[in-house]
């Protein structure tokens, strides 16, 4: 990571939601470690951000330093490698996912175990409305669904459980990787998860995660807002 190039160290490898981050530098930290473009064997970079890691820092009684060239030249070459590797996943995801038959397909391994959304971060509902009764379908109705269709996958609903998600918590995702981690059998969710959080939040000008300050969302009225899709003039 000296020169910030590559992921790999030793037989271990970044996941693909940290290589697919553009936002490696913890900026709004109280306290930022640097390790990239600096020699770990002989420094390390100390940064504070915030008053209260001032004062820490103060404390410390550190030799002051400028943040070197080299740091800044690997930092650069770090985003490039992280912005095209996010892009050409975007890209990938969008085809792999494009309709209903290969959305199916990408989603065909789930068998709603739920341990994404148990694992995400961010989910927020208090209760989840997949594990009310509102799914609980007569076997009668399974029967007439499979003479219909020829067909039926089990369990029936893994559509449209990843359909809902993706309403609820694409304008939140961070691409924090953990529903992938959490999934027994590999379905890249968090791949399509931002893929789909990279639409939803350009789309409401917000970037999850950017700043406390900013209101999720849908959580507040902003007059104006979507005319293209309602209509009426600014």
């Amino acid at each position: 990571m000296t020169g910030g190039k590559g992921t790999a160290f030793e037989d271990f490898d970044l996941s693909p939601a940290c290589k697919a981050c553009e936002h490696p530098i913890p900026e709004n930290a109280d306290i930022l470690i640097g390790l990239v473009g600096i020699d770990t064997d002989h420094q390390l970079l100390l940064k504070a951000n915030t008053p209260k890691g001032e004062a820490v820092l103060a404390k410390l009684n550190l030799p002051e330093a400028m943040e070197t060239e080299e740091r800044k030249k690997a930092i650069e070459a770090l985003l490039a490698a992280r912005t095209a590797y996010r892009d050409q996943m975007f890209q990938e995801t969008s085809e792999a996912t494009a309709d209903i038959g290969r959305l199916t397909a990408y989603l065909s391994n789930c068998v709603n175990c739920y341990n994404c959304r148990v694992a995400c971060p961010v989910c927020y509902c208090k209760e989840c409305v997949f594990v009310t009764d509102v799914f609980d379908h007569e076997p009668s109705q399974y029967l007439r669904w499979a003479k219909r269709k020829g067909i039926i996958k089990m369990p029936t609903d893994t559509v449209f459980y990843h359909i809902t998600r993706l309403a609820h918590m694409s304008t939140a995702c961070i691409g924090c990787g953990q529903c992938s981690n959490a999934c027994p059998n590999d379905i890249p969710v968090m791949e399509i998860f931002r893929t789909i959080a990279n639409y939803t939040q350009k789309a409401f000008r917000y970037q999850a995660g950017r700043s406390v300050e900013d209101e999720p969302p849908l959580s507040v009225f902003r007059e104006g807002e979507f005319r293209e899709i309602t209509g009426g003039k600014d």
